[in-house]
C-alpha cells in the first residue's frame, strides 16, 4: 500500500481533496451518474435502490481511504514508541465498567486510579462541578451535562445496582480509564479527569459536543427538506457527508495507530458525536469487547466474523466503517428497508402483531399479554383455513376432524419456521439447530426483577399499596406539577377499572361470581357501583420487558417533598412501558379459545388449534438455547398455554436429561404406535427434559435481585419433550410429552430497546422523568435509609386467594401442571378497607390461572 498509483483529476464535476501528504479525487454524484449511465431511464432502472449513485461514489471514495488508512497505519506504526502498558490489545469499554458491579470500601482494587500518583494532576475537585441534568443512562452507566468550571463538560458514571458483584470488572473499569486518559486527538472526545467522594461514585469527565450524536442528525435530516446533505457540499448549518466519513477515518487511524492498535468494537453512528464546528468526535470507545455485551441493534454494525468467533480486530472496526458509510448515505439505520421492517418494527406495544402457521391467518391484532382484553368489547377471533373452514368465536364448536384435515402432513416447525427466519433477521446471525452444539445451561444476568403486574381490578397503579401513603400515580402527579385527578383518571381509563365499562355492572362480589371467570367487583374510590373484572388482568406484558431492560430500583428517592419507593418506581417505568413504542420480535400465537373445548385433541393428544400448538418443542429447544445460550438475552414468555395470558421475563434454563432413541422405539413408548406417525425426515429421537425458570410477580418493597430475595420469585417447570433430528443432529421438530402436552408457552417475545427518551405516554407520563427517578435510585450508594419511609413487605394488589395470592403467573410443578403459588414469596395481605384501595376478593376464591 507504499506505492498508489496517480491519475488526472477530471477538469469538471470532481474536486481534490488533500488528506495529509495525499490527493483523493473526489467524483460527484452527477458526474458518476453521467459516466456510468447510458441514459435517464437506464438511470431509474431500479427504483428499490434510491441512492444508487451516492453508494456507489461512496465506495470508490472508501476504496481511496482504506488505501489511505492502511498507509498511515504503517507509517504511523513504524513512527509510534511502544507504550509498556499497550503490550496487549487495549479494548475500551467506554468508561462504563460492563454489567453492575459494587465493592466495599475497604477491598483493594488492583490499578486503583484514585491512589494513582499519575492520576493526581486528572483529580477534578466535585466542588468545581456543578450538574446540569441527566443526559442519557443505561443499565451500566449514566452521562449527565455538568459545567466544570465555565467550561460545558459531560460527566460519566458507572451505575451501583447490586452488592458483591465481580471486582474484576471495577479492575476493567480502571484500566479502561488509563487507556482514555492517554489518548488525545482533535477527533476523538478528550478526556478532563475523574473525580469521585467514594468508589461507588467515582465518576469520568469528558469533553461536551454541542451537536449531538450523528444518529440524531442524519434523523434530523432524513426529514427536512430546508437544508440540504450531499457528499461534497458544506455549509454553517451542515457538514459534507464526505468530511464526516473523513474525519471518521482519521480518527480510525489514530487509533490503530498504536502498537498494538486499540479497537473500538462499537462504530456507529451514535459513537460519533459533532462539535461546534461540526467536528467529528469519536465517543463510546467500545464497550467491554465480548458479544454477550453487544445490544441487538449493535448487531447490524458487527462483522459477521465477529458475531461467530466473538474476536474482535481491526478489520471489524473497518466493516463497522463501512455500515457508518451506508448510514450516511442513506441517512437510516442499516438494513431499514421495507421488507425487515415485518420483523423488527416500532409500534406500541400492546399492538404487536402475531404470527401464526402458514395453514391459520388470525385476524385479531393479538399482543402478548394485552391480548387478555381483547376479548372484550372488540370483535371476536376469526381465523381461515386453507380448507375454507372458519373458526369463529365459540371455537369449542368447530369440527376437529375439519380442522385436523388441512395439516396431516405436519409443518415442520423448525427447519419452515417463520419464526426462526425472524429471531435470525433479529440477531442478524443463523440460529444454531445442530443439538449436539448448543449449549446445555445459561442464567441471565442481570436476573429480571419482580414486581406487581398492577392489575385493573385495583386501578392499575392509582393503587394504594401502602396504607395512608398516595398511590404512585398520585406521587407522581404531585412531585412534577401535574394535576393527580386528571392524571388518575386518564390512567383508570386506560389500564385500570374505567377501561373495563362493557363488563358486567356490580355492586358486590357475589355478582360477579356466577360469571365463573375469576372476577371481582371493582369499583373506583368513593364509588358505589363498578364493574365484574378478572383479578388476572393487568399490565405483566409491561413490567416483563422492564425488568428485562432497566435496572432494579433498590433505594427510596424524594422529588419536591415526595418520596418515592422502589415500588413506586417500579410500577411507574411499568405503565411508562405500557403504549410505548420499542422494538418487539415476536413468535408463536396467542391462544384465545376455549381451554375446555370438548374434542380439542387428536388421538395423541396434541392440540388440533394451531395457536395451542405453534411453539412446538422443536422451536422452543431451538429459540431458547440460541436466545440465552448462544446470544446472552433473556425474553418474555407466556408461559400457559390456555387462553390466559402471563407474561414472565425468562432467568434461565438447563437440560436436566438428554437421551437417544429411534423413531421406531420412540414411536411405541410414546404414541403406541408401530410406525413413528409425524415427520419421516426423522432419523433420530433426543429424549429431552429441560428446566425452565421465569420471574413471578411480587408485592415486597425494595430491591430483590440484590438481596437476594429474587429467588423467592422464581419459578421452574421441568418440559418433557422428544426432538427430531436428522443424522447430522439438526433438529427438525418436536413433540411435547406427558403433563407438557398441556402445559407448555404459548409464545414468547423480545423487546430490542428501551422506550425513545422523548417518550409520553397517553396518559402524560414521560419517560424521562421516570427514568431520572430510576437513575437516583440505583446509584445512591448504599444510603437507602434516608428518605426512605417503608421498608417493609408493600402489600402486592392481587387477590389474597388461594391461587395466585401475589398475582403471580400459576407456578408449574415438575410434570408442568399449574398447582396453586407457594406461601411465603413476601406478599402481603390483601389491603384494608377505607384506604382508597380497591377491594380484596373474597379469601377461598379460585383463581382462573390454573388451566
Amino acid at each position: 500500500m507504499d506505492d498508489l498509483e496517480q491519475s488526472d483529476c477530471p477538469s469538471s464535476g470532481a474536486t481534490t481533496e488533500t488528506i495529509g501528504n495525499v490527493q483523493v479525487c473526489v467524483v460527484s454524484d452527477s458526474t458518476f451518474q453521467n459516466a456510468y449511465f447510458r441514459s435517464e431511464s437506464a438511470w431509474k432502472i431500479d427504483k428499490g435502490v434510491e441512492y444508487l449513485s451516492a453508494i456507489l461514489s461512496v465506495l470508490i471514495s472508501l476504496w481511496f481511504v482504506i488505501l489511505l488508512v492502511g498507509h498511515s497505519i504503517k507509517r504511523h506504526r513504524n513512527a509510534a514508541k511502544t507504550d509498556e502498558q499497550l503490550r496487549d490489545t487495549v479494548e475500551i469499554s467506554s468508561l462504563t465498567a460492563s454489567r453492575h458491579w459494587s465493592l466495599s470500601k475497604e477491598e483493594e482494587i488492583p490499578n486503583d486510579v484514585r491512589f494513582d500518583p499519575e492520576f493526581t494532576s486528572f483529580r477534578i475537585d466535585p466542588s468545581d462541578v456543578m450538574q446540569v441534568r441527566t443526559l442519557a443512562h443505561g443499565n451500566f452507566a449514566m452521562t449527565s451535562l455538568v459545567y466544570l468550571g465555565d467550561k460545558q463538560a459531560v460527566m460519566k458514571k458507572v451505575s451501583v445496582h447490586s452488592q458483591g458483584q465481580n471486582r474484576d470488572q471495577m479492575a476493567a473499569f480502571m484500566d479502561e480509564i488509563r487507556v482514555c486518559a492517554k489518548l488525545e486527538h482533535p477527533k476523538v472526545v478528550g478526556f478532563l479527569g475523574i473525580m469521585w467522594a467514594s468508589l461507588s461514585d467515582l465518576s469520568a469527565i469528558v469533553e461536551y459536543a454541542q451537536h449531538g450524536s450523528l444518529a440524531v442528525f442524519l434523523k434530523e435530516k432524513k426529514t427536512s427538506r430546508k437544508v440540504s446533505f450531499t457528499w461534497m457540499e458544506s455549509s454553517s448549518e451542515s457538514p459534507s457527508k464526505l468530511s464526516i466519513a473523513l474525519q471518521v477515518s482519521e480518527a480510525l487511524v489514530y487509533l490503530q495507530s498504536f502498537a498494538p492498535p486499540i479497537i473500538h468494537g462499537h462504530l456507529k453512528a451514535d459513537s460519533l458525536l459533532l462539535g461546534s464546528a461540526w467536528e467529528v468526535k469519536l465517543n463510546r470507545l467500545g464497550y467491554r469487547l465480548d458479544t454477550s455485551s453487544l445490544s441487538i441493534e449493535d448487531r447490524a454494525w458487527t462483522a459477521p466474523e465477529v458475531l461467530t468467533s466473538g474476536e474482535f480486530d481491526e478489520k471489524s472496526d473497518v466493516y463497522s466503517f463501512g455500515v457508518v458509510m451506508s448510514e450516511l448515505d442513506r441517512c437510516k439505520l442499516p438494513f431499514s428497508r421495507k421488507e425487515s421492517r415485518r420483523t423488527v418494527k416500532a409500534m406500541p406495544i400492546q399492538d404487536d402483531p402475531t404470527d401464526t402457521p402458514d395453514e391459520l391467518t388470525t385476524m385479531d391484532a393479538n399482543f402478548p399479554g394485552y391480548g387478555a382484553f381483547m376479548e372484550i368489547g372488540t370483535s371476536p377471533t376469526s381465523a381461515t383455513l386453507s380448507t375454507g373452514g372458519e373458526v369463529g368465536k365459540d371455537a369449542d364448536k368447530y369440527n376437529p376432524g375439519q380442522l385436523h384435515a388441512a395439516r396431516i402432513n405436519r409443518r415442520l416447525e423448525v427447519t419452515k419456521s417463520t419464526d426462526m427466519q425472524k429471531l435470525e433477521t433479529f440477531f442478524g446471525l443463523e440460529l444454531e439447530t445442530d443439538i449436539t452444539k448448543l449449549p446445555t445451561k445459561y442464567q441471565h444476568d442481570p436476573i429480571p426483577w419482580p414486581a406487581s403486574y398492577w392489575p385493573v381490578y385495583a386501578d392499575s397503579i392509582n393503587y394504594r399499596w401502602a396504607k395512608g401513603k398516595p398511590s404512585p400515580a398520585e406521587k407522581y402527579a404531585n412531585a412534577f406539577g401535574y394535576d393527580a385527578k386528571e392524571l388518575m383518571d386518564k390512567i383508570s381509563a386506560k389500564n385500570g377499572i374505567d377501561s373495563q365499562t362493557k363488563r358486567k355492572n356490580c355492586t358486590d362480589d357475589a355478582v360477579c361470581k356466577a360469571l365463573k371467570d375469576g372476577s371481582v367487583c371493582a369499583k373506583r374510590e368513593g364509588k358505589t357501583e363498578g364493574h365484574c373484572i378478572p383479578t388476572w388482568f393487568g399490565i405483566c406484558h409491561a413490567w416483563a420487558p422492564a425488568a428485562i431492560l432497566e435496572a432494579e430500583p433498590a433505594c427510596a428517592v424524594e422529588r419536591n417533598g415526595t418520596v418515592f419507593e422502589p415500588y413506586d418506581i417500579k410500577g411507574l417505568i411499568t405503565l411508562a412501558y405500557d403504549g410505548s413504542k420499542i422494538p418487539t420480535i415476536f413468535t408463536g400465537s396467542r391462544f384465545n379459545g376455549n381451554d375446555n373445548a370438548p374434542n380439542n385433541t387428536d388421538q395423541y393428544g396434541r392440540f388440533f388449534d394451531d395457536r395451542r400448538r405453534d411453539i412446538s418443542p422443536g422451536y422452543f429447544h431451538v429459540a431458547v438455547t440460541n436466545i440465552m445460550g448462544r446470544f446472552n438475552h433473556s425474553f418474555v414468555v407466556d408461559i400457559t398455554a390456555g387462553n390466559e395470558v402471563w407474561n414472565q421475563p425468562a432467568r434461565s434454563y438447563e437440560i436436566l436429561r438428554l437421551s437417544w432413541t429411534t423413531p421406531t422405539a420412540a414411536a411405541k413408548k410414546y404414541f403406541d404406535t408401530d410406525k413413528y406417525p409425524f415427520n419421516d425426515a426423522a432419523t433420530k429421537i433426543a429424549v429431552v427434559t429441560t428446566r425452565f425458570s421465569w420471574i413471578v410477580e411480587s408485592g415486597t418493597n425494595g430491591p430483590l435481585v440484590s438481596t437476594g430475595l429474587v429467588d423467592k420469585s422464581t419459578t421452574s417447570a421441568d418440559y418433557e419433550y422428544i426432538l427430531e433430528t436428522d443424522e447430522t443432529y439438526q433438529i427438525l421438530g418436536g413433540e411435547w410429552l406427558s403433563g407438557s402436552k398441556a402445559n407448555h408457552p404459548d409464545f414468547l417475545w423480545l423487546p430490542a430497546s428501551k422506550p425513545d427518551n422523548s417518550t409520553v405516554t397517553s396518559v402524560g407520563l414521560h419517560y424521562a422523568e421516570i427514568e431520572a427517578l430510576l437513575d437516583e435510585s440505583t446509584s445512591s450508594s448504599g444510603d437507602c435509609k434516608a428518605v426512605s419511609q417503608t421498608s417493609t413487605a408493600a402489600p402486592a394488589p392481587a387477590s389474597s386467594t388461594e391461587s395466585s395470592a401475589a398475582g403471580s403467573a400459576p407456578a408449574a410443578s415438575g410434570d408442568g401442571s399449574a398447582p396453586a403459588p407457594e406461601s411465603g414469596d413476601g406478599s402481603a395481605p390483601a389491603p384494608e378497607s377505607g384506604d382508597g384501595s380497591a377491594p380484596a376478593p373474597e379469601s377461598g376464591r379460585t383463581s382462573p390461572s390454573a388451566v
